[in-house]
């Protein structure tokens, strides 16, 4: 699997993961077990090589703001 196909399949796990986070607003635990997915697949993107450490810190920091919003 090519590395574009693979970002595009990061991309929809994240959107997911963000609606899990939304669907499970009332309970803290199960959201932040989703926040740290989340970080999971991000630090493993970075480690493979398909993002780099400035596209990693960006989405992390983008995942951040959103669950600071919910």
């Amino acid at each position: 699997m090519n590395r574009q196909k693979r970002m595009i399949i990061l991309d929809k796990l994240i959107k997911s993961k963000k609606e899990q986070m939304i669907e499970f607003e009332d309970s803290i635990e199960t959201t932040r077990l989703i926040l740290f997915e989340i970080y999971g697949m991000l630090s493993f993107a970075y480690r493979i090589g398909d993002i780099s450490a400035k596209e990693r810190d960006y989405r992390t920091q983008d995942i951040d703001l959103f669950w600071e919003q919910l």
